[in-house]
C-alpha cells in the first residue's frame, strides 16, 4: 500500500475493496476499523501460515486486526516454548502503521506487570515486515469469562484490569484501545484461579516519554480505537488523556454488569460507524441496571455512569479514583459518584435537539425553546432545584478536596468557586474556601509584560536587581531589566535546539545549539566573550552542560560521543576525549576539581577537571546508572539508576547506596543549596530532597503535573516550583507541605526567582512574558478567639507521659509521693482540678492539682495496666485491670466491678460516654464494642477495623455529646466514626499520609480535628465537618509533641458574595465552565 503523500491504489491489498480518494494515509477505511466486507477473502495462502520466522515456526492463525495477523508459534531452539507472533500484513507498511508496531513493542518493554502480556522480542521478516513475539495467552475475553459469575467476582476481576491500566498510566502510557477482546482471562491449571492478561498496546500513547520517533497519524478523519469502547473525545478525533482509558473501563464495567455495552454497533458499514460515533458523542447512555438480567445495587449504576460521562471533566479524574469508588462500594461506604442533576439534563436535551429548537421561523423557535426551557429547566428545576443545586455543589466540593490533596491548588479553588456559585449557602464550601485562601493566598500580580514575540527556549535571572537573559526558539538572546524593558541590544545567534547554563557567580552565560556552535556572554557588559565551534558534535540535552561550582570549568557532552572541558571564563578548550558510547549525564565534585560522566551503557568515569586524566572507570553495574546529580557542597555527587536507586559518590569510591527508597525516573532537573548542603531531585511526578549527611530521602512532594523551573529560599526552607499547568507551587520542605502564595497564572515557566527581602517573585513564561508577583510571607495562621485547645482525654495513651504532663503546666515535683515507677497513662477530670496517673507498679494515683496533695491511691491487680478514662466529675474510673478484663471503680462507694467485654483479645483503649451510661472498649485486634455500664452487657454489635491480620493498639473516644464514637489504629491507617448509640458506621474512613495519631471533637460535635503522624519529626492536622464528612481545611503540619492548637481556628462560614467570587476567580486565573477549565484573561489595563 502506498505511503502518505503517494497516489492511492484503486483497491485494498487486504480486502480487495475500492479505496476512496479521501482515505487517510492511503489506507482502506474498512480495514482501519478492523472490519471486512461480506464475502471478502483472505489473500494469505495456507502455506504462509506454516512459514518460519527466525527460530519460530508459525502454527495457527489465532487472531487478526486492521494491520496485523496473530499466529501461535513454537520455538524449537535454543529452548522449546510457545508464543504468539503478531506480524504486519503484506502491503500495510505505511509510516503510521510501522510507528504503531514500534510503539507497541516499546510500550510493552517499558512495563513490568504480571497482568500485562510479556514481550519476548521484536524483529522484521526477510521481506521487511515487522513482527512482535509475545507470551501466548490461552484465554477468552473478560466479558465471556465473567458470564455467570456473581457481581462481586466480576468486580474483583474488573479491579485487576483497573490496576494494570493504572500501572500503565504511572509509566506514562495511555492504552487507547481497551476492550474485552484485549483483556483475556483463563483459569490457572494449578489452583483454578483466574489469570488475566492485558494485550495490544498498538494504539498506546506516551504522556511522558517517546514510544517511537515516527509519527502516528491521528486526525479528524483518521480516528483510532474500537467504536463501542471509544471515548467521545476519541470519537471526535480530539486529544486524549488518561480519562479516555477511564471511559473505556467504564464501558467494560457497564458490559460486565449489563451483558452488553451501552451502545451496540449493529453494522460495520462506514455510514453506520460514523452514525454510531455521533451517538457516542451526543447520546446519553442508558443505565446498566435497565439492561441487566441480574439485579445489583444502584451505586454501581452511578459508578459506571460517572466513568462514561461525555464531559471528561465530570468523569473520574484517574483510574485510581474509579478504583477507590468501587472500594467504597465494597465497604458499604458512600461513593463519590452522584446522579446527574435536572439542569444538566436540560442542557443536554437542548444540545441534542438543537435542530428542533433552531427551526426556520422565529415563532417556531420561540415556541420550542420556551417549551424546553420552561418545561425542563423550570418545572423540573422547581420541584428539585434546591436539592439539585445542593447535590452538584456537594459534588464540586468533593472534587475540590481531591484536587487539593493532589496539590493542584488552582483547580481546587476553581471547583470551590463553582460549588458556591451553584449553592452559595453551602456551609462547608464557604469554610473550605476561606481556609484554603488563608493557607494559600493568591499572590497579587503586579507585572505581566510581553518581552518576546517568539517562544522562549530558556531563561536565567542574574544579579540582585531582577535582570534576566532569555533565548528564543530561533536563537535570539535578549537581556531584560526588572520592569520588562531591554537593557542591552539583542544578539541573534541563529540555530535551533539551544541549551544554556549560567555560571554559579551569574556572570557568564554559556549557550550552544544543535548546529554545534558555542557562545559565552558576559552578563556585566552583555558582550560576547567567546564564540566557536564545539569541534565535533552538538550538545544533546541540557543535562549535558555543566559549570563547576567554582566557575573554573565548563563541561559539555556532545552528540559525537565526546566529552570536552573548557575554561569557565574565556571558553578556551582544555581537553576533549572521544568514547565508544554516548555520554548522558555530567556532575562536578571536589569543588570542581573532579568531573564524573555517565554513559548510556551504564559506565561511569571520573576525570581530573583540569587535564582529563581518568581517575576511576566503573563498568556497567547491575542497575544501570543514567543520571548524575551534583551535591550542594560541591564535594560529591549522586548517581541515579534507571530503576531509581540513589547512591553517593566521593573520593573516587564505588557508589554507596544511602537509601532503601527509590526516586521516580527519569530526572527532569535538579537543584541544590550549598549552604545547607541540600539536594533536590525533580522527576515528572515528584520532588525528592536529601542532605549530604542523610541516609535516606528526607522529603517527598508529589507534583500535580511536570516541573518546569525552580528557585530555593533555603533560609526559610522554601522551594518555589514552576509547573506546566498548575502555576508556581510554594513548598515548605522542612514541614513537608505546600503553603503560602499561589501563583496559578504563572504556568509553564522557564525561570523563577524569589527576592525574599522584597516579598517579590519574578518569572519568565515559555510564551514570552515577564511576570512579577507580590508574595505572602508564610507564617502560622493568626490566633483567634475560636482557637482549639487539645483535650486531655483524646491524647493517645502512649503520649500521656511525664513530659506531656509538664507541658500542661503540671509540676510533677509539686505532686506529693510521685512514684518512681514509669508513668503509663494520665488523665484529668473536666475542670482540671484532679490529676490521675497510672503507673507500671500496679497503682493509680490521684492528686489535687492546686495543692499537689495526694487524694487517693488505687491498687490494681496487674502491673501491666494499659488504659484509663475518668468521668467529667472524676468519680468513676475505667481501666484495663489485667489481660482481657476491664474494671470500673466508683470512688464514692469504693466499689470495683470487673468484666470481660464480649469481643477481642486484649484492650488498649476505653471511653466512658458523657452521660456515664455506656463504656466503649477497643481491642488490639481492631474490634470495638459499646457495653451498658449498669448491666455490663453489650448494646451494639462488634465494630471492626480492617487490620489485615495485624495485632496493634487501637483507640476510641466518645464525642462530648455522645453522638459519635471515634476510633483509630495503625493497621488500616484510618479514623473511623460510629454512631454512639447503635454502633453503625457513619461517613467514610478518614485517611491521610501517615498513621492516625490523635483526634478531638469541636463545636458541639460539629467538627473533628484529626492528626496523622507522618514520621518521627512531623504530623499533619485537618479539620472536618461532621455534617457532610468533608474536610473544611487543607492539611497543615505541626511538630512532634506539639499539641497546642491555640492558633488553629474553625474557618468562618460567612457567605462569599458574587463580587468576591469573581475577584477570586480572576486572580486565580482559571474557572470551571460546562466543558471544563477555562482560562480567565487579564484585563487589558493590566
Amino acid at each position: 500500500m502506498s505511503s502518505i503523500g503517494e497516489p492511492d491504489p484503486e483497491t485494498c491489498d487486504q480486502c480487495g475493496k475500492a479505496i476512496p480518494t479521501w482515505a487517510p494515509g492511503g489506507n482502506c477505511p474498512t480495514c482501519l476499523l478492523g472490519t471486512k466486507p461480506a464475502g471478502s477473502g483472505n489473500r494469505e495462502t495456507a502455506a504462509s501460515m506454516r512459514e518460519r520466522i527466525g527460530d519460530w515456526e508459525l502454527i495457527d492463525r489465532i487472531g487478526e486486526g486492521a494491520f496485523g495477523v496473530v499466529y501461535s508459534a513454537e520455538q524449537l531452539r535454543p529452548v522449546k516454548r510457545s508464543a504468539a507472533i503478531k506480524i504486519l500484513r503484506p502491503g500495510m507498511a505505511s509510516k503510521e502503521v510501522l510507528a504503531r508496531f514500534q510503539a507497541e513493542s516499546q510500550a510493552l518493554a517499558l512495563m513490568n506487570h504480571p497482568d500485562i502480556v510479556t514481550i519476548y522480542g521484536a524483529d522484521a521478516t526477510e521481506d521487511g515486515r515487522p513482527y512482535l513475539v509475545m507470551e501466548l495467552v490461552p484465554g477468552v475475553p473478560i466479558t465471556e469469562y465473567a458470564k455467570g459469575l456473581p457481581v462481586s467476582q466480576k468486580l474483583v476481576l474488573f479491579d485487576r484490569v483497573c490496576a494494570v491500566v493504572e500501572h500503565a498510566h504511572r509509566h506514562g502510557i495511555i492504552h487507547r484501545d481497551l476492550k474485552p477482546g484485549n483483556i483475556l482471562v483463563y483459569s490457572d491449571e494449578g489452583d483454578g484461579k483466574p489469570v488475566l492478561k492485558l494485550l495490544d498496546f498498538g494504539l498506546a500513547k506516551a504522556t511522558e516519554q517517546v514510544l517511537t520517533e515516527a509519527t502516528i497519524l491521528t486526525s479528524k478523519d483518521h480516528f483510532l480505537g474500537t467504536p463501542e469502547y471509544m471515548s467521545p473525545e476519541q470519537a471526535r478525533g480530539g486529544d486524549v488523556d488518561t480519562r479516555s482509558d477511564v471511559y473505556s473501563l467504564g464501558v467494560i464495567l457497564f458490559e460486565l454488569l449489563a451483558g452488553q455495552p451501552p451502545f451496540v454497533l449493529q453494522s460495520r458499514s462506514l455510514d453506520d460507524v460514523f452514525d454510531f460515533l455521533a451517538r457516542v458523542r451526543e447520546e446519553e447512555p442508558p443505565r446498566a441496571s435497565d439492561r441487566a438480567e441480574v439485579e445489583f445495587q444502584a451505586d454501581l449504576d452511578w459508578i459506571a455512569a460517572k466513568a462514561i460521562e461525555k464531559d471528561r471533566e465530570r468523569r473520574y479524574r484517574s483510574v485510581a479514583a474509579l478504583r477507590e469508588d468501587l472500594r467504597r462500594f465494597g465497604r458499604d461506604e458512600p461513593i463519590s459518584a452522584r446522579p446527574p442533576d435536572t439542569l444538566y439534563l436540560a442542557k443536554k436535551f437542548i444540545r441534542r435537539h438543537w435542530k428542533v429548537t433552531g427551526v426556520a421561523t422565529a415563532i417556531a423557535f420561540s415556541v420550542v425553546t420556551a417549551a424546553v426551557v420552561s418545561g425542563i429547566m423550570a418545572v423540573k428545576a422547581r420541584k428539585a432545584s434546591k436539592e439539585t443545586r445542593s447535590a452538584y455543589s456537594e459534588s464540586d466540593l468533593r472534587s475540590a478536596v481531591d484536587e487539593l490533596d493532589r496539590g493542584n491548588i488552582a483547580r481546587s479553588i476553581a471547583y470551590q468557586v463553582r460549588s458556591l456559585r451553584t449553592d452559595s449557602e453551602n456551609t462547608e464550601a464557604n469554610r473550605l474556601l476561606r481556609s484554603t485562601l488563608d493557607q494559600f493566598p493568591i499572590a497579587e500580580q503586579i507585572t505581566h509584560r510581553a518581552i518576546s514575540d517568539e517562544s522562549i527556549r530558556d531563561a536565567h535571572f542574574f544579579g540582585d536587581e531582577g535582570n534576566v537573559a532569555t533565548i528564543s526558539q530561533y536563537g535570539t538572546i535578549r537581556f531584560i531589566g526588572p520592569n520588562g524593558t531591554q537593557i542591552a541590544p539583542e544578539i541573534f545567534i541563529g540555530g535551533t535546539n539551544h541549551y544554556t547554563q549560567i555560571a554559579p557567580a551569574e556572570d557568564i552565560l554559556a549557550v550552544t545549539n544543535i548546529q554545534g556552535d558555542i557562545y559565552y556572554f558576559d552578563l556585566a557588559t552583555y558582550e560576547t566573550v567567546f564564540q566557536g565551534a564545539v569541534g565535533g558534535g552538538a550538545a544533546q540535552h541540557s543535562e549535558g552542560l555543566e559549570f563547576s561550582v567554582n566557575g573554573k570549568y565548563f563541561c559539555m557532552l556532545s552528540s559525537d560521543r565526546s566529552v570536552s572541558v573548557r575554561d569557565g571564563r574565556n571558553g578556551e578548550l582544555l581537553w576533549r576525549k572521544q568514547f565508544d558510547e554516548v555520554p548522558v549525564s555530567v556532575a562536578f565534585s571536589h569543588l570542581g576539581e573532579k568531573l564524573a560522566v555517565a554513559f548510556l551503557d551504564g559506565r561511569r568515569v571520573d576525570f581530573v577537571s583540569a587535564d582529563g586524566e581518568i581517575v576511576t572507570d566503573v563498568p556497567q553495574q547491575p542497575e544501570r546508572v543514567h543520571w548524575l546529580v551534583p551535591e550542594g557542597s560541591g564535594y560529591r555527587y549522586y548517581t541515579v539508576s534507571t530503576a531509581g536507586i540513589v547512591a553517593a559518590c566521593d573520593n573516587g569510591r564505588e557508589p554507596r547506596t544511602f537509601t532503601e527508597e527509590q526516586v521516580d525516573v527519569p530526572l527532569v532537573f535538579s537543584a541544590f543549596d550549598p549552604k545547607r548542603r541540600l539536594t533536590a531531585y525533580f522527576s515528572g511526578k515528584e520532588v525528592s530532597v536529601w542532605t549530604v549527611m542523610g541516609v535516606t530521602i528526607i522529603r517527598r512532594l508529589p507534583l500535580p503535573n511536570p516541573p518546569t523551573s525552580v528557585d530555593l529560599n533555603p533560609d526559610k526552607d522554601l522551594m518555589y516550583i514552576g509547573t506546566a499547568e498548575s502555576g508556581i507551587l510554594l513548598w515548605d520542605f522542612e514541614n513537608r507541605e505546600l503553603f503560602g502564595s499561589q501563583l496559578s497564572r504563572a504556568k509553564n515557566t522557564t525561570a523563577v526567582r524569589i527576592y525574599p527581602e522584597k516579598n517579590l517573585l519574578r518569572c519568565i513564561t515559555v510564551d514570552g512574558f515577564l511576570q512579577a508577583y507580590k508574595v505572602h510571607d508564610p507564617r502560622p495562621l493568626p490566633e483567634t478567639s475560636q482557637g482549639l485547645t487539645a483535650s486531655w482525654q483524646n491524647i493517645p495513651l502512649f503520649r500521656r507521659s511525664d513530659a506531656f504532663i509538664r507541658s500542661k503546666d503540671v509540676n510533677v515535683e509539686f505532686l506529693q509521693d510521685f512514684p518512681t515507677a514509669k508513668l503509663w497513662n494520665a488523665a484529668m477530670n473536666e475542670n482540671g482540678d484532679l490529676v490521675f496517673g497510672m503507673f507500671r507498679n500496679g497503682t493509680i494515683h490521684i492528686w489535687d492539682r492546686s495543692s499537689g496533695g495526694s487524694v487517693e491511691t488505687i491498687s490494681v491487680e496487674s502491673d501491666s495496666v494499659r488504659c484509663l478514662d475518668v468521668t467529667a466529675d472524676g468519680r468513676l474510673l475505667a481501666f484495663r485491670d489485667k489481660f482481657g478484663e476491664v474494671a470500673l471503680y466508683d470512688r464514692q462507694s469504693k466499689q470495683k466491678r470487673e468484666f470481660s467485654p464480649e469481643h477481642g483479645r486484649d484492650y488498649s483503649a476505653l471511653s466512658i460516654s458523657p452521660d456515664e451510661k455506656f463504656l466503649a472498649t477497643a481491642s488490639d485486634d481492631g474490634s470495638l464494642l459499646i457495653s451498658d455500664i449498669e448491666t455490663l452487657k453489650p448494646v451494639t454489635k462488634v465494630m471492626q477495623h480492617d487490620v489485615r491480620g495485624e495485632i496493634a493498639r487501637h483507640y476510641c473516644r466518645f464525642s462530648p455529646t455522645g453522638k459519635w464514637l471515634l476510633s483509630w489504629g495503625a493497621p488500616d491507617r484510618a479514623f473511623r466514626i460510629w454512631d454512639g448509640k447503635t454502633g453503625e458506621p457513619v461517613g467514610v474512613p478518614i485517611r491521610a499520609e501517615g498513621v492516625p495519631h490523635y483526634a478531638q471533637f469541636e463545636g458541639n460535635d460539629e467538627f473533628l480535628v484529626t492528626v496523622f503522624a507522618r514520621d518521627r519529626e512531623s504530623m499533619s492536622f485537618r479539620i472536618w465537618s461532621l455534617d457532610s464528612f468533608v474536610p473544611i481545611s487543607p492539611e497543615r503540619t505541626i511538630r512532634e509533641n506539639d499539641f497546642d492548637f491555640s492558633n488553629i481556628a474553625i474557618p468562618e462560614a460567612d457567605v462569599f458574595s458574587e463580587k468576591e467570587l469573581a475577584e477570586i476567580e480572576y486572580r486565580n486565573g482559571i474557572r470551571l465552565g460546562e466543558n471544563g477549565i477555562i482560562e480567565v484573561p487579564l484585563n487589558a489595563a493590566e
